[in-house]
Protein backbone atom coordinates (compact mmCIF):
# COMPACT_ATOMS: atom_id res chain seq x y z
CA UNK A 1 0.00 0.00 0.00
CA UNK A 2 1.06 3.23 -0.55
CA UNK A 3 1.98 5.35 2.45
CA UNK A 4 -0.17 8.10 3.15
CA UNK A 5 2.05 10.57 4.17
CA UNK A 6 3.99 10.43 0.63
CA UNK A 7 1.69 13.62 -0.17
CA UNK A 8 3.05 15.39 3.14
CA UNK A 9 6.77 14.04 1.85
CA UNK A 10 5.58 15.98 -1.69
CA UNK A 11 4.50 18.86 0.03
CA UNK A 12 7.98 19.22 1.87
CA UNK A 13 10.32 18.88 -0.36
CA UNK A 14 12.08 7.37 -25.84
CA UNK A 15 12.72 11.21 -25.95
CA UNK A 16 9.75 12.44 -24.51
CA UNK A 17 6.86 13.91 -26.64
CA UNK A 18 5.74 17.34 -25.89
CA UNK A 19 2.36 19.15 -26.28
CA UNK A 20 1.99 22.74 -25.81
CA UNK A 21 -1.08 24.98 -26.12
CA UNK A 22 -2.43 28.02 -26.88
CA UNK A 23 0.43 28.49 -29.35
CA UNK A 24 3.39 29.06 -25.90
CA UNK A 25 6.41 28.39 -27.91
CA UNK A 26 8.87 27.39 -24.89
CA UNK A 27 11.53 26.72 -27.72
CA UNK A 28 11.74 30.71 -28.41
CA UNK A 29 11.49 31.67 -24.95
CA UNK A 30 14.74 30.58 -23.05
CA UNK A 31 12.85 29.77 -19.74
CA UNK A 32 10.10 28.11 -20.72
CA UNK A 33 12.30 26.06 -22.78
CA UNK A 34 14.20 25.07 -20.00
CA UNK A 35 11.02 24.10 -17.98
CA UNK A 36 10.17 22.07 -20.87
CA UNK A 37 13.48 20.25 -21.05
CA UNK A 38 13.50 19.72 -17.54
CA UNK A 39 10.04 18.06 -17.67
CA UNK A 40 11.53 15.73 -20.67
CA UNK A 41 13.91 14.71 -18.63
CA UNK A 42 11.65 13.58 -16.26
CA UNK A 43 10.49 11.48 -18.59
CA UNK A 44 13.56 10.44 -20.62
CA UNK A 45 15.50 9.54 -17.32
CA UNK A 46 12.89 7.26 -16.62
CA UNK A 47 11.55 8.91 -13.40
CA UNK A 48 7.81 9.69 -14.81
CA UNK A 49 5.78 8.69 -17.61
CA UNK A 50 4.84 12.23 -18.05
CA UNK A 51 4.08 15.36 -16.93
CA UNK A 52 2.20 18.42 -16.86
CA UNK A 53 2.98 21.60 -15.61
CA UNK A 54 1.34 24.71 -15.60
CA UNK A 55 2.76 28.53 -14.47
CA UNK A 56 -0.04 31.57 -13.74
CA UNK A 57 0.57 35.19 -12.35
CA UNK A 58 -2.17 37.53 -11.93
CA UNK A 59 -4.36 35.44 -13.78
CA UNK A 60 -2.31 35.46 -16.78
CA UNK A 61 -0.77 32.62 -18.32
CA UNK A 62 2.37 32.17 -18.70
CA UNK A 63 3.51 27.89 -19.19
CA UNK A 64 1.70 25.35 -20.55
CA UNK A 65 3.12 21.94 -21.24
CA UNK A 66 2.86 18.20 -21.09
CA UNK A 67 5.73 15.58 -21.89
CA UNK A 68 5.29 12.02 -21.60
CA UNK A 69 2.25 9.39 -22.47
CA UNK A 70 -0.95 8.71 -20.84
CA UNK A 71 0.05 5.06 -21.87
CA UNK A 72 3.26 4.19 -21.96
CA UNK A 73 2.86 0.43 -23.58
CA UNK A 74 0.51 2.11 -26.34
CA UNK A 75 2.62 5.29 -27.06
CA UNK A 76 -0.24 7.71 -26.42
CA UNK A 77 1.14 10.87 -25.66
CA UNK A 78 -0.05 13.49 -22.83
CA UNK A 79 -2.37 16.07 -23.34
CA UNK A 80 -2.71 19.17 -21.35
CA UNK A 81 -5.95 19.11 -20.73
CA UNK A 82 -5.36 15.21 -19.16
CA UNK A 83 -7.83 14.66 -16.14
CA UNK A 84 -5.15 13.64 -13.55
CA UNK A 85 -5.84 11.49 -10.04
CA UNK A 86 -4.44 14.39 -7.97
CA UNK A 87 -4.76 12.26 -4.40
CA UNK A 88 -4.67 14.24 -1.33
CA UNK A 89 -5.24 17.72 -3.00
CA UNK A 90 -8.83 16.16 -2.47
CA UNK A 91 -8.56 17.51 1.18
CA UNK A 92 -8.45 21.27 0.62
CA UNK A 93 -11.13 21.11 -1.76
CA UNK A 94 -13.49 18.85 0.73
CA UNK A 95 -12.73 21.61 3.19
CA UNK A 96 -14.09 23.92 0.87
CA UNK A 97 -17.35 21.91 0.72
CA UNK A 98 -17.49 22.88 4.66
CA UNK A 99 -16.53 26.22 4.58
CA UNK A 100 -19.63 26.56 1.86
CA UNK A 101 -21.84 24.77 4.96
CA UNK A 102 -19.94 27.19 6.89
CA UNK A 103 -21.20 30.60 5.00
CA UNK A 104 -24.40 29.44 4.79
CA UNK A 105 -24.65 28.66 8.44
CA UNK A 106 -25.78 24.92 8.62
CA UNK A 107 -22.35 24.01 10.61
CA UNK A 108 -20.17 25.84 12.49
CA UNK A 109 -16.51 24.87 13.19
CA UNK A 110 -16.75 24.32 16.72
CA UNK A 111 -18.83 21.38 16.71
CA UNK A 112 -18.56 18.25 17.79
CA UNK A 113 -18.21 16.22 15.18
CA UNK A 114 -21.13 13.56 17.08
CA UNK A 115 -23.60 15.99 16.50
CA UNK A 116 -24.10 14.90 12.94
CA UNK A 117 -22.29 11.56 13.40
CA UNK A 118 -23.54 10.04 16.62
CA UNK A 119 -21.42 6.56 16.18
CA UNK A 120 -19.12 8.78 17.56
CA UNK A 121 -20.36 9.63 20.77
CA UNK A 122 -18.68 7.08 22.80
CA UNK A 123 -15.37 7.69 21.03
CA UNK A 124 -12.29 6.72 23.74
CA UNK A 125 -8.57 7.43 23.12
CA UNK A 126 -5.94 5.29 23.27
CA UNK A 127 -3.54 5.58 25.88
CA UNK A 128 -0.95 3.63 27.93
CA UNK A 129 -4.03 2.81 30.95
CA UNK A 130 -5.64 1.60 28.12
CA UNK A 131 -8.70 3.51 26.46
CA UNK A 132 -10.19 6.47 28.41
CA UNK A 133 -12.56 9.12 27.42
CA UNK A 134 -11.10 12.26 26.08
CA UNK A 135 -11.61 15.52 28.34
CA UNK A 136 -13.56 16.75 24.82
CA UNK A 137 -15.04 15.25 21.74
CA UNK A 138 -13.34 15.77 18.36
CA UNK A 139 -14.88 18.58 16.34
CA UNK A 140 -14.77 19.66 13.19
CA UNK A 141 -11.98 22.34 13.47
CA UNK A 142 -9.99 19.25 14.55
CA UNK A 143 -10.63 17.33 11.49
CA UNK A 144 -9.82 19.95 9.21
CA UNK A 145 -6.62 20.64 11.02
CA UNK A 146 -5.55 17.14 11.73
CA UNK A 147 -5.81 17.56 15.43
CA UNK A 148 -8.79 15.18 16.29
CA UNK A 149 -6.75 12.27 17.00
CA UNK A 150 -8.52 9.60 14.28
CA UNK A 151 -6.03 6.94 13.08
CA UNK A 152 -4.38 8.05 10.28
CA UNK A 153 -4.54 4.99 8.45
CA UNK A 154 -7.70 3.58 8.71
CA UNK A 155 -8.49 4.07 5.34
CA UNK A 156 -5.66 2.56 3.73
CA UNK A 157 -7.07 -0.72 2.62
CA UNK A 158 -9.58 2.02 -0.08
CA UNK A 159 -6.60 3.99 -1.60
CA UNK A 160 -7.20 1.46 -4.60
CA UNK A 161 -10.02 -0.22 -4.14
CA UNK A 162 -13.16 2.02 -3.49
CA UNK A 163 -14.99 -0.70 -2.38
CA UNK A 164 -17.70 0.68 0.50
CA UNK A 165 -19.38 3.33 0.09
CA UNK A 166 -18.64 6.23 2.56
CA UNK A 167 -21.14 5.94 5.32
CA UNK A 168 -20.28 2.45 5.83
CA UNK A 169 -16.53 3.35 5.78
CA UNK A 170 -16.81 6.52 8.22
CA UNK A 171 -19.26 4.00 10.51
CA UNK A 172 -16.08 1.38 11.02
CA UNK A 173 -13.58 4.26 11.19
CA UNK A 174 -15.78 5.26 14.66
CA UNK A 175 -15.59 1.44 16.01
CA UNK A 176 -11.45 3.02 16.09
CA UNK A 177 -10.11 4.80 19.16
CA UNK A 178 -8.52 8.06 18.83
CA UNK A 179 -4.90 7.85 19.00
CA UNK A 180 -4.28 11.33 21.12
CA UNK A 181 -6.76 13.36 22.71
CA UNK A 182 -8.59 16.26 20.55
CA UNK A 183 -6.09 19.20 19.98
CA UNK A 184 -3.37 17.62 21.70
CA UNK A 185 -0.69 17.63 19.05
CA UNK A 186 -1.00 17.75 14.75
CA UNK A 187 -0.40 14.63 12.76
CA UNK A 188 -1.20 14.18 9.01
CA UNK A 189 -4.54 12.32 8.70
CA UNK A 190 -6.58 10.98 5.58
CA UNK A 191 -9.06 9.81 7.58
CA UNK A 192 -10.48 12.88 9.09
CA UNK A 193 -11.32 14.26 5.75
CA UNK A 194 -13.35 10.79 4.98
CA UNK A 195 -15.11 11.65 8.21
CA UNK A 196 -15.56 15.68 7.11
CA UNK A 197 -17.50 14.34 3.35
CA UNK A 198 -19.98 12.49 5.43
CA UNK A 199 -20.72 15.24 7.40
CA UNK A 200 -21.39 17.52 4.41
CA UNK A 201 -23.73 14.26 3.19
CA UNK A 202 -25.88 14.56 6.49
CA UNK A 203 -26.12 18.19 6.89
CA UNK A 204 -26.94 18.89 3.33
CA UNK A 205 -29.01 15.55 2.67
CA UNK A 206 -27.52 14.46 -0.61
CA UNK A 207 -24.00 12.26 -1.59
CA UNK A 208 -21.23 13.97 -0.98
CA UNK A 209 -20.06 13.94 -4.88
CA UNK A 210 -23.23 15.78 -5.49
CA UNK A 211 -23.11 18.41 -3.34
CA UNK A 212 -19.42 18.95 -4.25
CA UNK A 213 -20.40 19.08 -7.87
CA UNK A 214 -23.38 21.35 -7.31
CA UNK A 215 -22.21 23.38 -5.09
CA UNK A 216 -18.33 23.68 -4.90
CA UNK A 217 -17.03 22.41 -8.85
CA UNK A 218 -19.93 23.74 -10.87
CA UNK A 219 -20.04 27.28 -9.34
CA UNK A 220 -16.32 27.85 -9.77
CA UNK A 221 -16.46 26.64 -13.33
CA UNK A 222 -14.47 23.61 -12.73
CA UNK A 223 -15.73 21.61 -15.86
CA UNK A 224 -13.77 18.91 -15.96
CA UNK A 225 -13.02 18.28 -11.53
CA UNK A 226 -15.42 14.97 -10.25
CA UNK A 227 -15.27 12.69 -7.41
CA UNK A 228 -16.43 9.53 -9.27
CA UNK A 229 -15.28 9.57 -12.97
CA UNK A 230 -18.01 9.84 -15.76
CA UNK A 231 -17.81 7.58 -18.46
CA UNK A 232 -17.08 10.09 -21.41
CA UNK A 233 -14.51 11.58 -19.44
CA UNK A 234 -12.30 8.25 -18.49
CA UNK A 235 -10.49 8.02 -21.59
CA UNK A 236 -8.22 11.36 -20.66
CA UNK A 237 -7.23 10.08 -17.24
CA UNK A 238 -3.56 9.13 -17.53
CA UNK A 239 -2.93 5.50 -16.34
CA UNK A 240 -1.26 5.27 -12.94
CA UNK A 241 2.56 3.98 -12.35
CA UNK A 242 4.30 3.04 -9.85
CA UNK A 243 7.93 3.48 -9.13
CA UNK A 244 9.46 0.64 -6.80
CA UNK A 245 13.51 0.28 -6.40
CA UNK A 246 13.84 2.78 -9.20
CA UNK A 247 11.97 1.19 -11.80
CA UNK A 248 8.85 2.36 -13.23
CA UNK A 249 5.55 -0.10 -13.83
CA UNK A 250 2.05 0.16 -14.27
CA UNK A 251 0.22 0.82 -10.88
CA UNK A 252 -2.47 -2.10 -9.66
CA UNK A 253 -4.80 1.00 -9.96
CA UNK A 254 -7.42 1.32 -12.64
CA UNK A 255 -8.59 4.63 -12.98
CA UNK A 256 -11.63 4.20 -14.50
CA UNK A 257 -12.68 2.83 -10.96
CA UNK A 258 -15.28 0.30 -12.34
CA UNK A 259 -17.50 -0.31 -9.25
CA UNK A 260 -16.33 2.02 -7.32
CA UNK A 261 -18.61 2.91 -4.26
CA UNK A 262 -16.42 4.80 -2.25
CA UNK A 263 -16.52 8.76 -2.51
CA UNK A 264 -13.06 9.48 -1.19
CA UNK A 265 -13.18 12.68 0.27
CA UNK A 266 -9.72 12.47 1.08
CA UNK A 267 -7.88 11.13 -2.05
CA UNK A 268 -11.21 10.71 -4.73
CA UNK A 269 -10.41 14.26 -6.72
CA UNK A 270 -9.69 14.11 -10.56
CA UNK A 271 -8.87 17.15 -12.34
CA UNK A 272 -7.29 19.70 -14.61
CA UNK A 273 -4.71 22.07 -13.94
CA UNK A 274 -6.77 24.26 -15.85
CA UNK A 275 -9.34 23.57 -12.97
CA UNK A 276 -6.59 23.99 -10.39
CA UNK A 277 -6.13 27.59 -11.14
CA UNK A 278 -10.00 27.91 -11.38
CA UNK A 279 -9.92 27.13 -7.69
CA UNK A 280 -6.58 29.29 -6.94
CA UNK A 281 -8.51 32.39 -8.49
CA UNK A 282 -10.92 32.03 -5.77
CA UNK A 283 -8.62 32.42 -3.35
CA UNK A 284 -6.67 34.84 -4.83
CA UNK A 285 -9.43 36.88 -5.20
CA UNK A 286 -10.82 36.83 -1.56
CA UNK A 287 -13.57 34.25 -2.56
CA UNK A 288 -15.10 35.85 -5.74
CA UNK A 289 -15.16 33.96 -8.57
CA UNK A 290 -15.58 35.54 -12.18
CA UNK A 291 -16.71 38.65 -9.63
CA UNK A 292 -19.59 36.45 -8.17
CA UNK A 293 -19.10 36.05 -4.26
CA UNK A 294 -18.81 31.99 -3.87
CA UNK A 295 -16.84 31.86 -0.27
CA UNK A 296 -16.69 34.88 2.15
CA UNK A 297 -13.72 36.80 3.09
CA UNK A 298 -13.92 35.24 6.57
CA UNK A 299 -13.72 31.82 4.98
CA UNK A 300 -10.89 31.98 3.06
CA UNK A 301 -9.32 34.01 5.54
CA UNK A 302 -10.03 31.15 8.03
CA UNK A 303 -8.62 28.58 5.61
CA UNK A 304 -5.54 30.34 4.80
CA UNK A 305 -4.18 31.40 8.15
CA UNK A 306 -1.90 29.69 10.24
CA UNK A 307 -4.09 27.66 12.76
CA UNK A 308 -1.65 25.07 14.09
CA UNK A 309 1.88 24.37 13.68
CA UNK A 310 3.23 20.90 11.83
CA UNK A 311 5.97 18.44 12.72
CA UNK A 312 7.76 20.61 9.61
CA UNK A 313 9.64 23.53 10.57
CA UNK A 314 9.01 24.56 6.95
CA UNK A 315 5.38 24.57 7.29
CA UNK A 316 2.40 25.45 8.98
CA UNK A 317 -1.63 24.32 8.53
CA UNK A 318 -4.39 26.52 8.01
CA UNK A 319 -7.89 24.66 7.56
CA UNK A 320 -6.52 22.05 5.25
CA UNK A 321 -4.22 23.86 3.25
CA UNK A 322 -0.66 23.91 4.11
CA UNK A 323 0.90 27.35 4.95
CA UNK A 324 4.31 29.22 4.46
CA UNK A 325 4.52 31.91 6.98
CA UNK A 326 7.21 34.49 8.43
CA UNK A 327 8.35 32.12 11.17
CA UNK A 328 8.77 28.94 9.17
CA UNK A 329 12.32 27.93 8.03
CA UNK A 330 12.81 28.17 4.07
CA UNK A 331 11.17 26.01 1.68
CA UNK A 332 13.00 23.95 -1.02
CA UNK A 333 11.48 26.27 -3.68
CA UNK A 334 11.43 30.05 -3.98
CA UNK A 335 7.77 30.82 -2.45
CA UNK A 336 6.41 34.26 -0.52
CA UNK A 337 5.47 34.78 3.07
CA UNK A 338 1.58 33.31 3.35
CA UNK A 339 1.52 31.40 0.36
CA UNK A 340 -0.15 27.83 0.09
CA UNK A 341 -1.26 24.53 -1.33
CA UNK A 342 -1.40 21.09 -1.18
CA UNK A 343 0.18 17.81 -3.23
CA UNK A 344 -0.66 14.29 -3.45
CA UNK A 345 0.48 10.73 -3.43
CA UNK A 346 0.49 10.29 -7.04
CA UNK A 347 3.07 13.31 -7.53
CA UNK A 348 0.68 16.02 -8.04
CA UNK A 349 1.48 19.34 -6.59
CA UNK A 350 -0.41 22.93 -6.23
CA UNK A 351 0.80 25.77 -4.87
CA UNK A 352 -0.38 29.24 -4.95
CA UNK A 353 1.35 32.44 -3.97
CA UNK A 354 -0.91 35.52 -2.88
CA UNK A 355 1.44 38.17 -2.26
CA UNK A 356 2.73 37.41 -6.09
CA UNK A 357 -0.63 36.50 -7.60
CA UNK A 358 1.38 32.95 -8.39
CA UNK A 359 0.11 29.82 -9.17
CA UNK A 360 2.33 26.77 -9.95
CA UNK A 361 0.77 23.48 -10.70
CA UNK A 362 2.52 20.33 -11.62
CA UNK A 363 0.55 17.00 -12.26
CA UNK A 364 1.98 13.40 -13.00
CA UNK A 365 0.46 9.93 -12.23
CA UNK A 366 2.86 7.89 -10.86
CA UNK A 367 3.10 6.57 -6.86
CA UNK A 368 6.41 6.10 -4.99
CA UNK A 369 7.76 9.85 -5.88
CA UNK A 370 10.16 11.63 -3.31
CA UNK A 371 8.63 15.18 -5.21
CA UNK A 372 12.04 16.13 -6.50
CA UNK A 373 10.61 16.11 -9.97
CA UNK A 374 8.06 19.00 -8.62
CA UNK A 375 10.36 20.74 -6.56
CA UNK A 376 12.57 21.01 -9.60
CA UNK A 377 9.53 22.66 -11.63
CA UNK A 378 8.84 24.51 -9.01
CA UNK A 379 12.29 26.12 -8.57
CA UNK A 380 12.19 26.51 -12.66
CA UNK A 381 9.02 27.90 -12.95
CA UNK A 382 9.63 30.97 -10.14
CA UNK A 383 12.20 32.21 -12.58
CA UNK A 384 9.43 32.70 -15.23
CA UNK A 385 7.43 34.93 -13.07
CA UNK A 386 7.44 38.68 -12.85
CA UNK A 387 8.97 39.53 -9.03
Amino acid sequence: MIDRRQALKLILATPALSHLALGLTPQNDPLSAKISSAMQGFVADGKLVCAVGFVFQRGRLLFENGVGYSDLAAGIPIRTDAIFDVRSISKPVTAIGVMVLMDSGRISLNDPIDRYLPEFRNVKVNSSGGLVSPKRPPTIFDLLTDTAGINAQLNESLTRSFALPLKEAVNRYATHPLEFGPGQKWEYCSAGFAILGRIIEVVSQQPFQSFMHERVFSAIGMQDSFFFPPADKVSRIPLMYIRENGRLHRDALDVTRKGQLYAAPEFGLCTTGRDLEKLAQVFLNDGLSSSKRFLSYRAIRMMITRQVATDNPSLDMGLSWFLHTATNAPRAYPTTVGSFGAAGASGCFFWVDPERKITRIFLTQCFGTEGKEAEEFMRLAWDLTDK
